[in-house]
């Protein structure tokens, strides 16, 4: 326990350790937690994060948040629309759209076009 908080405090300078509850609190909820287990999730933290970890972070248990980029939100925002149409598709009884419907919405739609072109 002592060698992980030493750790802690030559990588993060603002965490202290001269406090006995601290080290306490920490041991109470470290102790079922492997030592070599500690201390690789504190190394993927020192990697990841420049806030000093919790014990929670020594526990690990779960993968490091990845941030997502505008792209993947969308892109996933989109495999999820796809899901649901099929997903529609194989519930429903859904029949191809009839020809005179889509000739005009065909229409509809070009005459949409020519109107914004023009403004």
């Amino acid at each position: 326990m002592i060698l992980l908080m030493k750790l802690i405090t030559n990588v993060y300078q603002n965490f202290e350790v001269e406090d006995p509850a601290k080290i306490d609190v920490w041991y109470m909820v470290l102790r079922e937690t492997s030592v070599e287990s500690a201390k690789s999730n504190l190394m993927m933290h020192f990697r990841t994060s420049s806030f000093p970890p919790t014990p929670a972070d020594l526990i690990g248990g779960k993968e490091p948040e990845k941030s997502l980029t505008i792209y993947d939100i969308q892109r996933k925002e989109q495999e999820q629309q796809l899901l649901e149409l099929q997903e529609y598709h194989e519930r429903e009884d859904v029949k191809p759209m009839p020809d005179h419907i889509a000739k005009r919405l065909g229409q509809i739609f070009a005459g949409m076009r020519v109107n914004r072109d023009e403004s």
